[in-house]
């Protein structure tokens, strides 16, 4: 409890000494009846034995202002006896009053708590104060809230007001560094998203002009290097549209697929140009190289490692073709020489 809490300094009266006043006088009324008692007339009616006084006797009127006088005492016997009971201190136990939870769910929880336990102990202390001062005005002392019980409540209302300030400001304080870190993982994977888009674009666009030059190549009449040389467009198309990232690594699988499934041109005979062979496999270098670029734009490790496998699946399918194309290049030159 805290010693620079403010004390009762008006002067209270000795309740404990004027209730035991109280009950002396009363004890000494009692004998004073049983007195008066075993002057009066005996009377026994159905068994039962009563006394009787004259009616306005002097006995009669000292007996009945006896008896009105102990109920009065009786009365405040009791309103001082109540009195001290919730006049009295009553220090409350605060263990772990400034524990402060650390998570989001707890601190809202326990601010709820504690702003319950705010509003039960306001309206206990205006209760107790009323009652109290209603008892000090049967007693004829003056209302007042210099009372230890009152000052030991309001103690403790200050304790739970201060740490539902802290709540508060603790609760203020997570609300807003959750709503930072939300934010944050928002502008992350929209730069993420953008990266990526940004290196499929390059991909998109390398694919294109591979598309364009094998376009040229047929329209040169040379023999057709893959299968399905069509298929370069479409993929080109998808990877710039940027579909969600499971269609992104089908077309990846699907790239590496047309640059592996080479065209067998032994009954079409000699008919390429070693340049146009070597162009093409510099189209193939650079679209290697921005697939390859691709594990560098995947900020996220969990992402990067889930675009890994198709990754590396076509920069090997992609590697394999330039050998094959150059090989072809250079068997071409031997055969014109």
């Amino acid at each position: 409890m805290n010693e620079n809490i403010k004390k009762p300094i008006i002067q209270e009266r000795n309740l404990t000494l004027e209730n035991n006043e109280l009950k002396a006088k009363t004890d000494a009324n009692l004998i004073r009846q049983k007195e008066i008692q075993s002057k009066a007339e005996v009377l026994e009616e159905n068994g039962k034995k009563f006394f009787r006084l004259k009616k306005d006797s002097e006995e009669y009127n000292e007996y009945q202002k006896i008896r009105e006088e102990n109920s009065n005492n009786l009365t405040t016997s009791r309103n001082i006896d109540d009195y001290k009971r919730l006049a009295g201190p009553s220090p409350i136990k605060m263990d772990n009053f400034m524990y402060i939870p650390k998570e989001i769910s707890e601190i809202q929880q326990a601010t709820l708590e504690n702003e319950i336990k705010i509003e039960e102990m306001k309206k206990n202390i205006e209760i107790t104060a009323n009652k109290l001062n209603e008892l000090r005005l049967k007693l004829g002392m003056p209302e007042t809230d210099d009372i230890p019980s009152l000052i030991d409540k309001k103690e403790y209302l200050s304790f739970l007001l201060t740490k539902q300030n802290d709540l508060e400001s603790k609760l203020n304080f997570e609300k807003q560094k959750s709503e930072s870190i939300k934010q944050e993982k928002i502008e992350n994977s929209q730069k993420e998203n953008n990266d990526l888009k940004l290196g499929l674009e390059e991909i998109s666009s390398h694919l294109k002009k591979t598309a364009i030059l094998l376009d040229e190549r047929k329209g040169n009449g040379y023999n057709p290097i893959f299968e399905n040389e069509d298929g370069l467009k479409s993929i080109a198309l998808k990877l710039n549209g940027y579909l969600d990232k499971a269609e992104v690594k089908n077309n990846l699988f699907s790239l590496g697929n047309i640059v592996d499934n080479f065209t067998n041109n032994k009954n079409r005979g000699v008919n390429d140009n070693p340049e146009s062979m070597r162009m093409l496999a510099d189209k193939l270098k650079n679209l290697l190289y921005s697939v390859q670029n691709l594990s560098s734009v995947i900020q996220n490790e969990d992402e990067r490692k889930e675009f890994s496998g198709s990754i590396s699946y076509v920069s090997d399918k992609i590697d394999t073709a330039i050998s094959r194309i150059i090989k072809g290049a250079s068997a071409l030159e031997e055969y014109f020489k």
